[in-house]
Protein backbone atom coordinates (compact mmCIF):
# COMPACT_ATOMS: atom_id res chain seq x y z
CA UNK A 1 0.00 0.00 0.00
CA UNK A 2 1.18 3.66 -1.09
CA UNK A 3 1.64 6.04 1.12
CA UNK A 4 -1.49 8.03 -0.33
CA UNK A 5 -3.31 5.29 0.10
CA UNK A 6 -2.63 4.87 4.00
CA UNK A 7 -3.37 8.10 4.51
CA UNK A 8 -7.12 7.90 2.38
CA UNK A 9 -7.49 4.98 4.65
CA UNK A 10 -6.57 6.69 7.88
CA UNK A 11 -8.56 9.80 6.93
CA UNK A 12 -11.58 7.55 5.79
CA UNK A 13 -11.44 5.88 9.40
CA UNK A 14 -11.58 8.74 11.09
CA UNK A 15 -14.06 10.49 9.51
CA UNK A 16 -16.55 7.21 9.61
CA UNK A 17 -15.39 6.97 13.02
CA UNK A 18 -16.18 11.28 14.07
CA UNK A 19 -19.58 10.38 12.43
CA UNK A 20 -20.30 7.54 14.93
CA UNK A 21 -19.77 3.69 14.27
CA UNK A 22 -23.82 2.64 13.83
CA UNK A 23 -24.51 5.62 11.55
CA UNK A 24 -21.60 5.43 9.22
CA UNK A 25 -22.33 1.71 8.48
CA UNK A 26 -23.69 2.58 4.99
CA UNK A 27 -19.71 4.77 4.12
CA UNK A 28 -17.92 1.91 4.78
CA UNK A 29 -20.31 -0.56 2.48
CA UNK A 30 -19.79 2.12 -0.11
CA UNK A 31 -16.18 2.18 0.62
CA UNK A 32 -15.86 -2.00 0.62
CA UNK A 33 -17.76 -2.10 -3.01
CA UNK A 34 -15.94 0.44 -4.53
CA UNK A 35 -12.88 -1.01 -3.35
CA UNK A 36 -13.82 -4.42 -5.08
CA UNK A 37 -14.50 -2.85 -8.07
CA UNK A 38 -11.42 -0.71 -8.04
CA UNK A 39 -9.20 -3.92 -7.25
CA UNK A 40 -11.45 -5.77 -9.88
CA UNK A 41 -10.49 -3.26 -12.52
CA UNK A 42 -7.23 -3.44 -11.09
CA UNK A 43 -7.25 -7.28 -11.81
CA UNK A 44 -8.56 -6.81 -15.36
CA UNK A 45 -5.24 -4.41 -16.08
CA UNK A 46 -7.65 -1.07 -15.89
CA UNK A 47 -5.75 0.45 -12.99
CA UNK A 48 -2.57 2.77 -12.26
CA UNK A 49 -1.62 5.56 -10.36
CA UNK A 50 -3.76 7.47 -7.99
CA UNK A 51 -1.93 9.02 -5.75
CA UNK A 52 -2.64 12.46 -6.46
CA UNK A 53 -6.37 11.89 -5.87
CA UNK A 54 -5.76 10.01 -3.11
CA UNK A 55 -3.95 12.83 -1.35
CA UNK A 56 -6.38 15.58 -2.28
CA UNK A 57 -8.97 13.52 -1.15
CA UNK A 58 -7.01 13.05 2.49
CA UNK A 59 -6.18 16.27 2.44
CA UNK A 60 -10.07 17.53 2.28
CA UNK A 61 -11.30 14.12 4.74
CA UNK A 62 -8.67 15.81 6.81
CA UNK A 63 -9.54 19.38 6.88
CA UNK A 64 -13.50 17.68 7.72
CA UNK A 65 -12.19 15.80 10.81
CA UNK A 66 -10.31 18.58 11.93
CA UNK A 67 -13.45 21.30 11.56
CA UNK A 68 -14.87 18.40 13.82
CA UNK A 69 -18.93 19.33 13.15
CA UNK A 70 -21.27 16.19 11.37
CA UNK A 71 -20.80 15.56 8.14
CA UNK A 72 -24.12 14.79 6.02
CA UNK A 73 -23.37 10.49 5.56
CA UNK A 74 -24.23 10.79 1.79
CA UNK A 75 -21.00 13.45 1.86
CA UNK A 76 -18.93 10.37 3.87
CA UNK A 77 -20.70 7.72 1.93
CA UNK A 78 -18.91 9.69 -1.35
CA UNK A 79 -15.44 10.14 0.47
CA UNK A 80 -15.26 6.71 1.48
CA UNK A 81 -16.33 5.37 -2.10
CA UNK A 82 -13.96 7.90 -3.89
CA UNK A 83 -10.98 6.58 -1.33
CA UNK A 84 -12.20 2.84 -1.75
CA UNK A 85 -12.31 3.32 -4.95
CA UNK A 86 -8.42 4.80 -5.84
CA UNK A 87 -6.96 2.38 -3.40
CA UNK A 88 -8.69 -0.27 -5.13
CA UNK A 89 -7.40 1.30 -8.94
CA UNK A 90 -3.72 2.34 -7.23
CA UNK A 91 -2.97 -1.67 -6.37
CA UNK A 92 -2.57 -3.19 -10.07
CA UNK A 93 0.24 -0.28 -10.18
CA UNK A 94 2.00 -0.84 -6.94
CA UNK A 95 2.04 -4.77 -7.24
CA UNK A 96 3.05 -4.79 -10.93
CA UNK A 97 1.25 -7.51 -12.24
CA UNK A 98 -2.30 -8.24 -10.41
CA UNK A 99 -2.36 -11.73 -8.51
CA UNK A 100 -5.90 -12.65 -7.50
CA UNK A 101 -5.07 -13.79 -4.19
CA UNK A 102 -2.51 -10.20 -3.16
CA UNK A 103 -5.75 -8.60 -4.47
CA UNK A 104 -8.21 -10.43 -2.06
CA UNK A 105 -5.81 -9.65 0.59
CA UNK A 106 -5.39 -6.07 -0.06
CA UNK A 107 -9.52 -6.21 -0.04
CA UNK A 108 -9.25 -7.92 3.50
CA UNK A 109 -7.05 -5.44 4.95
CA UNK A 110 -8.55 -2.26 3.77
CA UNK A 111 -11.87 -3.34 5.05
CA UNK A 112 -10.42 -4.65 8.68
CA UNK A 113 -8.53 -1.10 8.49
CA UNK A 114 -10.64 1.67 8.08
CA UNK A 115 -13.67 -0.70 10.24
CA UNK A 116 -10.87 -1.07 13.37
CA UNK A 117 -10.35 2.54 12.93
CA UNK A 118 -13.74 4.28 12.50
CA UNK A 119 -14.36 2.10 15.61
CA UNK A 120 -11.28 3.28 17.83
CA UNK A 121 -12.27 7.00 16.19
CA UNK A 122 -16.41 6.27 17.53
CA UNK A 123 -14.38 4.99 20.96
CA UNK A 124 -12.29 7.81 21.32
CA UNK A 125 -15.70 10.57 20.17
CA UNK A 126 -16.92 9.26 23.95
CA UNK A 127 -14.28 11.79 26.23
CA UNK A 128 -13.99 14.79 25.35
CA UNK A 129 -9.87 15.03 25.31
CA UNK A 130 -10.75 11.62 22.66
CA UNK A 131 -12.94 14.20 20.33
CA UNK A 132 -9.64 16.62 20.66
CA UNK A 133 -7.72 13.43 19.76
CA UNK A 134 -9.17 12.73 16.46
CA UNK A 135 -9.24 16.62 15.22
CA UNK A 136 -5.96 16.46 15.43
CA UNK A 137 -4.85 13.08 14.06
CA UNK A 138 -7.31 14.80 11.26
CA UNK A 139 -5.26 17.73 10.35
CA UNK A 140 -2.08 15.71 10.82
CA UNK A 141 -3.45 13.19 8.44
CA UNK A 142 -4.04 16.73 6.09
CA UNK A 143 -1.14 18.40 6.45
CA UNK A 144 0.82 14.66 5.76
CA UNK A 145 -1.17 14.89 2.75
CA UNK A 146 -0.47 18.64 1.33
CA UNK A 147 3.30 17.90 2.03
CA UNK A 148 3.51 14.78 -0.10
CA UNK A 149 1.72 16.30 -2.70
CA UNK A 150 3.76 19.08 -2.55
CA UNK A 151 6.67 17.06 -3.41
CA UNK A 152 4.96 14.33 -5.53
CA UNK A 153 4.57 17.78 -7.90
CA UNK A 154 8.25 18.98 -7.04
CA UNK A 155 10.19 16.22 -7.96
CA UNK A 156 7.93 16.27 -11.36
Amino acid sequence: MTPAASTALIVVALLLGQAGWRASRDALLAFAFALALGLALAAAGRGGHADAPLLVLAAAGGLLVAIGRPWPLPLLGAIAAAAGGGIGLGAAAEAGTPQLLALAGSFVAACLGVAAGAWLAALAQQRPWGRILVRVAGSWMAAAALLVLALLYAHG
